[in-house]
Order: C-alpha cells, then structure tokens, then sequence
C-alpha cells in the first residue's frame, strides 16, 4: 500500500479534475475527492433523491424519449444506495472524469460499522473472502485494505462487467466504530494507478 499522507483539500465543486473537494455526511469525516466526481449523501433521504435525479437526468439526458430508461435507472439506483444506508452507509460518489477525451469510471460508497465491528473482525472477512490483503498507517491509526475483483452491479447494466473492488476499513475513535470505504472501477488493465488514486483519497480522510 502506498504511504498515506494527508491532502489539503478545497471547498467547491468545479469540475477542473486538478481540484478536490472535500465532501462529508452530516457529522461525519470529509473524504477528498477530485471536483469531478459526483457526491450523492445517504443519511439525508430528500438531498439524497434529489442528487439520484440530477445524476441520472446529466448521464441520460432530459429528453422526453429517455423518461422510462431515467425512472428506471434512479429505480435501479434508489434501491442501491437504500441497501448501502442500512448497511450504515453515509456518502456516495461517482467518478465523472475524463482523461484524454476518455471517462474514468470508479465510485466510493463510505460507511459506519458500529462499536461491534473491529479490525480484527475484518481481518477474519478479508482471509474469507481472498484477494490482496494489507496494512498501512495512515492518520487514524492501522488502516487495512483488500484488493479484489468482482462482478459489477445490477445498476447501470454492469452484471456482466468484471470490477476492480478496494475496500479500507480503519477506526478513527470518535465513538462511531468503525470507518470503511468501498472503491469499486471497471479499469482493471489500470489496476495499480487506481489503486493509488483510491490510496490517496483515504490518506486525506479527516
């Protein structure tokens, strides 16, 4: 895992890919992320509804020809983050940059896991469930990460799509138990660069 150093982060949400911003659930850490990606908060559901549309209307398009592919995929979507929320999630974000004229897929899903989850119990899940497995220092303490692939989800037609998954999983004792995040991307051949892009994020968490 690369060193994890913490980034001075931004207010904003231009869309210059140099920039970051720093986005956070209510009472929560803020995560740095490029200006580029859009954030999509889970612990308010009217601010929540609201980003799921303008997400889908910008990706899709407005136009009346596309009304039942945009109520279906804010269906599609909708579902997905409700799932992610009961599970404790608190933020979401999608990439929406571009690099050379190409997009740069990837999201992050942060989570809460409560006082009974440790890092411990984490470390049991991660040797179940295989991949690349390790442990940094980053400015919350012992940070472990799992590298792996999977299929893609159900959203956005990517059943059939194989996905690069990161997860970080580290306590930052503020009463919250545990702070995970959850990087997904379908850029395998781009394995290690969107490795460290996801290492920096979580270096700048705070």
């Amino acid at each position: 895992m690369s060193a994890m150093t913490e980034k001075v982060e931004e207010e904003g949400n231009e869309e210059e890919e140099s920039v970051w911003v720093s986005s956070s659930a209510p009472g929560d850490l803020r995560v740095p992320l490029p200006a580029a990606w859009w954030v999509v908060p889970l612990t308010d559901s009217a601010a929540c509804s609201r980003s799921v549309r303008a997400l889908v209307e910008r990706q899709v398009g407005r136009a009346d020809v596309e009304v039942s592919l945009r109520h279906e995929l804010r269906r599609e979507l909708s579902a997905t983050l409700d799932a992610a929320h009961r599970e404790g999630g608190r933020l979401f974000a999608t990439s929406l940059m571009d690099v050379a004229g190409r997009p740069v897929s990837a999201t992050v899903t942060t989570f809460r896991l409560g006082q009974e989850q440790t890092l411990n119990s984490e470390r049991r899940r991660v040797r179940i469930l295989g991949g690349e497995a390790s442990e940094a220092i980053g400015p919350h303490g012992t940070v472990l990460r799992q590298v792996r692939e999977s299929n893609g989800p159900d959203v956005w037609g990517c059943t059939d799509l194989r996905q690069l998954v990161v997860d970080y999983w580290f306590d930052p004792d503020d009463g919250e138990g545990l702070f995970r995040a959850t990087f997904t991307t379908p850029h395998l051949p781009l394995r290690d660069a969107m490795t460290e892009l996801f290492d920096t994020i979580v270096a700048g968490i705070g």
